[in-house]
Order: structure tokens, then C-alpha cells, then sequence
């Protein structure tokens, strides 16, 4: 029996994925002090971040700054170094909230804003962090995954179409972007769910960015994902 499956995007702006090889390796995002006296290092709270690549077949591309754009309403977590630990602040309290434990950060409000490193009660330097509002849900899809022996795949306009007698892994990544399309940094809460999970059966963590289904039962199915304050939807359709 063949199996053909169909997956094209409803609710959100769909990207194909590219084929990686190598799990990809991006550079320390690292934001010197104004004064050249510390460095600030960012680190994602969870996987929900696109600054931390765990997917080779799901990385988003950057050009810019390794330092990265932070989404509004995201948290993420930065440190401030010089030849040992410092403690970090921030300007304003209005754009960037500091939690207790003195690393995670939540962005409030778009603007720049002054993080602060300070020794033992002392300012010792200071960076500026740029926060942007997210303007939209990107979802990327990644190489579907199975037996590809006398399989037919074709990839035009956003959909993607392919005979074969097996079923079919799907990845898919979602993230926020900017008003000129640029990815955002920062951990949104994230969740997937399936219309059916006969048909459309999440098996990775559906609080993750990126997700695993597995085509099942023949008919029709969706995917939904909630980004924060975005959602999206992907329909994939498994027939006999």
C-alpha cells in the first residue's frame, strides 16, 4: 500500500528547512562592556530559544551580530565575566526584569537598555541590549525522515508532496520574528497539539520549539502551535 502525504501550512508563514549534515555550531554570543572591562554571555533558558540550535535539519540562518535581538515577553539568561564572575543589573527595571536567582532576564518593553556588571557593589561596566516586539509566527519544516527508496518528493510553493510505503517523521520549528523578518532570541512558553493523534502523533515534548510527529492512520490532520501570544497551524494529510 502506498502511502501519500501532503503538509502545507494554514495558520503561519512557512520556510523550508535546509538538509544539515553536522549538528551546527554557533559562535559564543558574547556583548564586550562599553568600557572593554567585562563581557556579558548569553545562554537560553530552554529549547524554546532559536539562539541555541539543537536541530542541524531546523537551524535558523543568521547574519547579523552573534549577539542576538532579544523577542519582547521572552526570558533568557545572561552572565557577566571579567577573569571570573560578576553580578549582573539592568538600567531599568521597566525593560528588563532580573530575577532572584540574578542571570534570567525578561524582556518587557522594546527599546535599548543598559545590563550593568558590577564587583562586589560596584559598577564595573555596562552593554546595551536591544529588545524588539515580535511581529510573527515562523514555522520551519525540517527533511521529512523515513525509506526513500522509490520515493517521490516534490517541494514547490510552500507545500511539500510524497508517495512511499512507509510512514512519514515530520520536524517542524516554530519561532518569532520581527517586523523585517529577522529571528528574535528569547524562551517563549511553547506548546503543540494534534487534531488526532491517529493520524498525527507528537513524540517529542510539545513544550519544545521543535516538534516530532509521526504520520499515522490515514486522513486529515493539524497541528497546532501557541508562541507565546501567536499560534499557527500546519495540515498534514496522510492518505492510502
Amino acid at each position: 500500500m502506498k502511502r501519500f502525504v501532503k503538509c502545507l501550512s494554514v495558520g503561519a508563514v512557512l520556510a523550508l528547512g535546509c538538509d544539515g549534515k553536522e549538528d551546527p555550531k554557533q559562535p559564543p554570543a558574547v556583548l564586550p562592556g562599553s568600557l572593554g572591562r567585562a563581557e556579558f554571555l548569553y545562554e537560553c533558558v530552554g529549547e524554546a530559544d532559536p539562539q541555541c540550535d539543537q536541530d542541524a535539519d531546523l537551524a535558523p540562518t543568521r547574519t547579523d551580530s552573534p549577539f542576538p535581538v532579544i523577542a519582547v515577553g521572552s526570558r533568557f539568561q545572561l552572565f557577566a565575566e571579567s577573569g571570573g564572575p560578576l553580578q549582573l543589573g539592568t538600567a531599568s527595571g521597566q525593560w528588563l526584569a532580573l530575577d532572584a536567582d540574578g542571570a534570567t532576564l525578561t524582556a518587557l518593553r522594546a527599546g535599548v537598555v543598559s545590563v550593568v556588571a558590577s564587583q562586589s557593589g560596584t559598577p564595573l561596566d555596562f552593554a546595551d541590549i536591544e529588545l524588539r516586539e515580535p511581529a510573527a509566527l515562523k514555522i520551519l519544516p525540517a527533511t521529512p525522515q523515513g525509506s526513500f527508496e522509490g520515493v517521490e518528493v516534490d517541494v514547490a510553493n510552500g507545500q511539500l508532496t510524497a508517495e512511499a510505503n512507509v510512514e512519514f517523521t515530520f520536524k517542524f520549528r516554530a519561532i518569532v520574528v520581527g517586523a523585517n523578518g529577522e529571528i528574535l532570541a528569547g524562551d517563549f512558553p511553547c506548546n503543540w497539539s494534534s487534531s488526532d493523534p491517529d493520524i498525527l502523533q507528537i513524540t517529542s515534548d510539545p513544550v519544545d520549539n521543535i516538534v516530532t510527529v509521526v504520520s499515522g492512520n490515514p486522513g486529515p490532520g493539524v497541528l497546532e502551535v501557541e508562541l507565546g501570544d501567536f499560534s499557527g497551524t500546519v495540515s498534514i494529510e496522510v492518505g492510502s
